[in-house]
């Protein structure tokens, strides 16, 4: 009779990365963006950074950055834009707390009243405080904030996106949800209200890509590995788990 099975030998796949590899290199042909408008939330810095450089390597027409910071803004365009001066691709800033509905209805309006249609909604902006180890001594603000960001504000970006005026009919959406791998870890110490919200919506997407066929709009759900970046310099040491390739960070 077999004995129990043992999940630390169990691998889902038969290589590991840590880093870009070819095939899903954004310089590879087969994965071009060229002519395709993206919208990155919270792209001023780290992985929503880095995704907005990727997306210019693939050669995307137009890439919109948004951040509640105004200053953020314009330096993160600033480098955007030395790094890829003659790539062809269109950088520009859009100020909006996703947070905050009328910020992002004031978001999509004036893309609107600009003639932008876009058609990939990177969904990188996240709330990820406070940190605490018991959750039920938090007060419920606190808490809901997380959900009121990450699932509320997540929820409505993605409503207007899909429901784009100016999307021509047959028109295929891309939504792309980054997410956390702190979602399938047991325990994830300190991190409840982040690591909540963040599965809700997940989940939330779930269901919505059920109710619409991929032709329509693709979504996906995706962590981005353990990263060292700015965004997890105030909580984790540097040297404490394996991180995962970040010398551009």
């Amino acid at each position: 009779m077999a004995g129990p099975l043992s999940f630390s030998s169990m691998a889902l796949t038969k290589t590991h990365h840590r880093d870009t590899y070819p095939a899903i290199s954004p310089t590879k042909p087969s994965l071009s963006q060229a002519g395709k408008t993206v919208l990155i939330t919270g792209g001023v810095s780290g992985i929503g950074f880095e995704i907005a450089r990727s997306f210019a390597k693939a050669s995307a027409a137009r890439i919109i950055i948004t951040s509640r910071r105004a200053s953020a803004l314009e330096t993160a365009v600033q480098k955007l834009r030395a790094e890829f001066l003659s790539s062809g691709t269109e950088f520009s800033t859009q100020q909006a707390d996703i947070g905050n509905d009328s910020s992002v209805i004031d978001l999509w309006s004036s893309l609107d009243s600009q003639g932008i249609f876009v058609h990939v909604l990177i969904l990188n902006g996240a709330h990820a405080t406070p940190f605490g180890p018991d959750s039920l001594s938090m007060d419920k603000r606190d808490l809901m904030e997380g959900f009121d960001i990450n699932v509320g504000g997540n929820f409505l970006m993605s409503s207007k996106f899909v429901k784009q005026r100016l999307r021509p009919e047959g028109q295929q959406l891309n939504l792309v949800n980054v997410s956390t791998a702190g979602i399938q870890r047991h325990p994830a110490p300190d991190q409840n209200p982040y690591t909540t919200s963040k599965a809700a919506f997940a989940a939330l997407l779930g269901r919505i890509a059920d109710e619409r066929p991929s032709e329509d709009v693709q979504i996906i759900s995706f962590h981005p590995g353990l990263l060292h970046t700015e965004g997890t310099i105030g909580y984790f040491r540097q040297d404490l788990p394996k991180w995962d390739e970040s010398k551009s960070f």
